[in-house]
C-alpha cells in the first residue's frame, strides 16, 4: 500500500496529459491509438499555457491499486502452424501439429524446414532479432507470404491468418522463443526482461506513450518550416539585421512596429543621404540649395507682405481715408456750386476749365501783366483771353473764380484723394499666373499640389484686395487666407538649411563612412518594412514551435526512468537475480562465475545483463565462457525471465541443449516444470514426467 500511495502522489506531480494516459491505461488495460489524439491535444495545451491541468480542468485521480486486479490469468496454447506460403522452402502436406501434451518434440533431417517454422514464429510473436523472413530463393517469383496459426486462448480455439504486413500478432505475443539469437541477447547484451509487475508495466506503457506523443509533436515541429526571407548581405552589419536574426517567440508587436516602421519622411531622408553620397561637388550643391532656400523665402516674404498690407488694420485705415476724401470732395463740390451758380456757360469748375484757368494765370503773370497778381482787375485791366475791358461784373466773377481755385476745400479734397490712392497702392501687386510660376520654378517647387496651394493662396489675396477696393467697411471684405497654408514653405526652408549644412559637412569628406552607415541602416529598415508580413508569420511560427517544444518537454522520460528504477530494484531486480541464481543451480551450473546485474533504466525501460563475477578484466562474458557454459547460462537467464510471467503460454525452444554435455542435458530436462515444444532435435531425448505447470516452450 505504501508503494501505491507513493505512486499516486508521484503521478499527481506529473503533467496533466501524463496523468490522463495513466488513467486510461489503468481503466482500459491499454492506451489505444485513438487515445493519443486526446493526449497530444492535452499536452499541446499545457505547452501553450505552461500549466499542469488536464482537459477537464481538474487533477486526474489515478487509482493505482486497480492495477492489482488487472493481473492476467489466461493461457495461450499453440496448437498448429499450417498453410505456409512463400516462407523459405516450406511446402508441408499437412499442418505442423503440437497437440495438447506437455511436451512436443519436433525432429527431422537437416533442411527439412524446422528452422523455417521457428523464423515465422519469431516474426509473428515479436521475438527479438527475428531476422529476415525469405521466400524460396531457389524459385522464381515472390508470392505473398502468409501462414495460419491455430491457438487456444483459455481453452477456446482460435485461428489466426498471418502475413508479414500484419506484423506482430497480439494473440501470439505471449509465446516466447529461445534460440541462438536469444542466447546472444541474454549473455552479450543489455536485456529488458519479458515480464514486469503491473505497476512497472504501467511505467513501460507510459514510456512508450511519451515516445509516441514526443514523436507526434516532433513531426509537427518538423512541419513548421521557416519561410523567413534571407536578409540582404549588403545590410548584414546593421542593427536591423541583428534584430531580424534575433526574432523569437517573445518578439512583441511593438517591436515589429518600431523596427519595421517606414514613412514618407524616412524615405525622403534615405533619398537625401544617397544623393549626398553621390554628390561629386558638395560645395556647389550648398550654393544651389542656399539659392533655392532664398527664392522660397522671397515667395513667402512677398505673399506675407501683401497679406500684412491687407490686414484688418490697414483696411480700416484705407476705409477711413476714403471716407474722409469723399466728405471733403462733397464739401468742395458744394462750394463750387455756390461760386459758379448762375454763370452763363456750362462746365465752369470742371477739370478742363481749371486747366484753362491755370494757363490764363500763367499768361497773365508772365506775359500780359507781369508782377501783377492774377487776375488783374485794375482800372485799365482787360480780359487776358478776349482782351476786352473788364466790367465790374466781370471783375467780380474773375475774383470769385480765383478765390475758389485757391480755396482750402478743393485742395483738401485733392490731397485726401491722393492719400486714398497712396493707401490703395500700398496694398501691393499680387504675383499670379506666369509670374508666380516663374517664382516657384526658381524655388524648386515642382509638386503639383504644392503649386496649387500657392496659387490658391494668391487667389484668396486677390479676392481680399478686390473686395477692399469695392467696399466701404471691413464687414464687406473677404477673409484673408490662413497663414498656415504657407507653413510647408517655411518647413522647406528649414529642411533646405539643414541639407545645406549637411553638404557643407560633406565638403570636408570626413563623414563618408558615417553617411554609408546611415544609408545602410535606413535601407535595412525599408527592407524590413517590405517584409513586415513575413516577419509576423515567422514570429507566429516561432511561437508555435516554442509551444510545441514546451509540450515536448512534458514528454521527458527522465523522471519516469528514475521512479521506475527505484521501484524496479525491489519489484524486479532482486527477484530476477534470485531466479537466475536458482535456475543456474537447477541446471547444475552454479559453479560458473556469472551474475545478473541491473545496468540502467532508460526511458522507462529497465535493463539487465549477465556479467562475470569477481572479474578483474574488462572483457565480455561470451569471450570467457565455453560454448556449453554460454548455452547453459543463457538458458538460465531465459528461464528466470519467462518464469516470472503471470499468464501461461507456449514456450518454444530451438536446440536448447546444443553444445551441452550429458550432465547439463540431463539437468536441463529434469529442471523443466512446464510443457515444452522442442524443435530441431534429430532424436527425442528420454521422455520424463513433467510437472503439469502449463507454460509451453
Amino acid at each position: 500500500m505504501n508503494i501505491i500511495e507513493d505512486m499516486e502522489k508521484w503521478l499527481l506531480e506529473r503533467p496533466a496529459w501524463f496523468q490522463e494516459a495513466a488513467k486510461r491505461f489503468i481503466e482500459n488495460g491499454e492506451i489505444k491509438d485513438a487515445d493519443f489524439e486526446d493526449l497530444v491535444a492535452i499536452c499541446k495545451s499545457e505547452g501553450v499555457h505552461s500549466q499542469l491541468t488536464p482537459s477537464n480542468g481538474e487533477k486526474c485521480v489515478v487509482k493505482v491499486d486497480k492495477l492489482v486486479t488487472k493481473e492476467s490469468k489466461g493461457t495461450v496454447h499453440l496448437s498448429s502452424i499450417s498453410n505456409p506460403v512463400g516462407i523459405n522452402a516450406l511446402e508441408p502436406r499437412k499442418p505442423l501439429e503440437f497437440g495438447d501434451s506437455p511436451l512436443s518434440i519436433i525432429y527431422g533431417q537437416t533442411g527439412s524446414g524446422k528452422t523455417g517454422y521457428v523464423r515465422v514464429l519469431k516474426h509473428a510473436c515479436g521475438s527479438r532479432r527475428p531476422g529476415a523472413l525469405h521466400t524460396n530463393v531457389f524459385e522464381n517469383g515472390c508470392p505473398e507470404q502468409s501462414c495460419t496459426f491455430q491457438i487456444k486462448v483459455d481453452g477456446k480455439a482460435e485461428e489466426i491468418k498471418w502475413s508479414p504486413s500484419i506484423g506482430v500478432s497480439e494473440q501470439l505475443k505471449p509465446i516466447e522463443i529461445y534460440d541462438s539469437d536469444a542466447a546472444q541477447i541474454y549473455v552479450n547484451e543489455e536485456n529488458e526482461i519479458m515480464y514486469e509487475p503491473p505497476i512497472l508495466y504501467l511505467f513501460t506503457q507510459l514510456a512508450d506513450a511519451c515516445e509516441k506523443v514526443s514523436e507526434t509533436l516532433q513531426r509537427e515541429i518538423s512541419q513548421c518550416i521557416s519561410s523567413k526571407p534571407k536578409f540582404p548581405e549588403s545590410f548584414a552589419q546593421t542593427k536591423a539585421a541583428q534584430w531580424y536574426n534575433s526574432l523569437n517567440h517573445n518578439t512583441s508587436e511593438s517591436e515589429i512596429i518600431e523596427n519595421c516602421n517606414w514613412n514618407e519622411d524616412l524615405d525622403k531622408a534615405l533619398t537625401q543621404l544617397k544623393n549626398r553620397l553621390s554628390e561629386s561637388n558638395p560645395a556647389e550643391k550648398v550654393k544651389a540649395i542656399r539659392t533655392t532656400s532664398k527664392n522660397i523665402g522671397d515667395i513667402i516674404g512677398r505673399l506675407q507682405s501683401v497679406a500684412d498690407n491687407l490686414s484688418d488694420g490697414k483696411c480700416e485705415e484705407y476705409f477711413s481715408a476714403n471716407s474722409a476724401a469723399k466728405a471733403k470732395k462733397k464739401a468742395a463740390d458744394e462750394d463750387v456750386k455756390k461760386v459758379f451758380e448762375g454763370v452763363p456757360l456750362e462746365g465752369v469748375g470742371t477739370e478742363s476749365w481749371k486747366l484753362l484757368w491755370e494757363q490764363a494765370r500763367r499768361y497773365s503773370e508772365e506775359e500780359a501783366y507781369p508782377n501783377v497778381a492774377f487776375p488783374n482787375i485794375g482800372e485799365d485791366a482787360r480780359c487776358v483771353l478776349c482782351h476786352q475791358p473788364l466790367s465790374d461784373e466781370a471783375k467780380r466773377r474773375l475774383k470769385s473764380f480765383e478765390d475758389y481755385v485757391k480755396g482750402g476745400l478743393e485742395r483738401e479734397a485733392v490731397n485726401a484723394q491722393e492719400q486714398v490712392k497712396e493707401l490703395s497702392d500700398a496694398f501691393g501687386d499680387i504675383p499670379t499666373g506666369d509670374n508666380m510660376n516663374l517664382r516657384m520654378d526658381s524655388a524648386g517647387i515642382v509638386a503639383e499640389d504644392e503649386r496649387n496651394r500657392i496659387h490658391e493662396y494668391c487667389r484668396l489675396l486677390e479676392e481680399r484686395k478686390s473686395s477692399v477696393l469695392n467696399a466701404n467697411s471691413l464687414s464687406e471684405v473677404k477673409q484673408l487666407p490662413n497663414k498656415d497654408q504657407l507653413t510647408f514653405l517655411s518647413q522647406r526652408i528649414i529642411s533646405l538649411d539643414e541639407e545645406a549644412a549637411a553638404y557643407e559637412k560633406d565638403a570636408s569628406r570626413e563623414n563618408r563612412e558615417e553617411l554609408k552607415t546611415k544609408v545602410d541602416e535606413l535601407g535595412a529598415q525599408e527592407w524590413l518594412f517590405q517584409q513586415q508580413n513575413a516577419v509576423k508569420q515567422e514570429i507566429e511560427r516561432l511561437k508555435k514551435v516554442h509551444n510545441l517544444q514546451e509540450a515536448k518537454r512534458l514528454t521527458n522520460t527522465k523522471p519516469l526512468s528514475i521512479k521506475k528504477s527505484a521501484l524496479s530494484e525491489d519489484l524486479i531486480t532482486k527477484a530476477f537475480i534470485k531466479k537466475f541464481g536458482t535456475e543456474l543451480t537447477n541446471l547444475g551450473a552454479s559453479r560458473i562465475k556469472v551474475e545478473m546485474v541491473k545496468t540502467k533504466t532508460q526511458r522507462g525501460h529497465v535493463y539487465h545483463q549477465i556479467r562475470l563475477k569477481e572479474s578483474f578484466k574488462d572483457v565480455s562474458t561470451s569471450e570467457i565462457l565455453s560454448e556449453g557454459e554460454f548455452r547453459i547460462v543463457s538458458l538460465a537467464a531465459f528461464l528466470a525471465d519467462v518464469e516470472g510471467k503471470n499468464g501461461r503460454a507456449t514456450f518454444v525452444f530451438d536446440d536448447p541443449i546444443s553444445s551441452l554435455d550429458q550432465d547439463f542435458e540431463e539437468a536441463t530436462v529434469s529442471s523443466a516444470t512446464f510443457p515444452i515444444y522442442h524443435i530441431n532435435k534429430h532424436s527425442a531425448p528420454p521422455l520424463q514426467e513433467f510437472r503439469p505447470f502449463y507454460i509451453s516452450i
